[in-house]
């Protein structure tokens, strides 16, 4: 297989991939703190980033639960976040026509589904950390999980030849408006960045 170019970073090649963000944009003062944060510690992990995070989340255990931006502004806050940090961005979306419209913005699409990568099909593989430890419905009107196994599980996936790893990454996690049971502390991300890289280094 080919490695999948996404600007300057190619899913498959010599370096793993990382897609990191928080769950959502909270706030756009957030979101900017959150993306050039992370963007620092990957540099200095030498890895290389793709951002995310969703601009509305959808797909919440409740109807009261918090949601995010519209679509329009959520795609223009990412790709500006893009074009200032120069990596790239990705984010979910949930319809035909937000696909258009963030395809005109975002480099990245990420089409929500739940083991649908597989290497056996020809398709590079992203495992996804934070997800894969989500208990929904598990807080009674939110969901719950146990992110302290996200990084736990993508040593594993590295260590079996996943080309990246997804893991939602959070300032203070147990404040998050969404998935904060699940979210990675920012401050632990560089620990985690060094032991993937040195897994993929032994495995490649």
């Amino acid at each position: 297989m080919k490695p999948l170019k996404i600007g300057k970073i190619a899913i498959g090649g010599k370096r793993p991939v990382f897609i990191l963000g928080p769950c959502v944009i909270e706030s756009e003062k957030f979101v900017w703190r959150m993306a050039r944060e992370i963007s620092k510690i990957c540099r200095a992990e030498d890895v290389d980033l793709i951002f995310k995070a969703s601009y509305d989340k959808a797909n919440r255990t409740s109807v009261k639960s918090f949601r995010g931006l519209a679509p329009q502004q959520g795609c223009e806050l990412l790709a500006a976040i893009g074009e200032e940090l120069k990596v790239p961005v990705t984010t979910d979306v949930h319809s035909p026509d937000e696909a258009k419209l963030a395809g005109t913005m975002i480099d990245l699409l990420q089409i929500p589904a739940f083991l649908c990568w597989m290497r056996e099909a020809g398709y590079r593989v992203i495992f996804d950390a934070t997800h894969s430890v989500q208990r929904p419905g598990g807080g009674g009107d939110k969901t719950s999980g146990d992110g302290a196994l996200a990084p736990v599980l993508a040593r594993a996936a590295v260590a079996v030849g996943c080309d990246g790893i997804f893991m939602e990454v959070h300032e203070n996690p147990t404040r998050a408006l969404s998935d904060a049971a699940n979210q990675v502390p920012l401050k632990d991300l560089p620990k985690h960045l060094r032991m993937l890289k040195a897994i993929h280094a032994a495995v490649s």
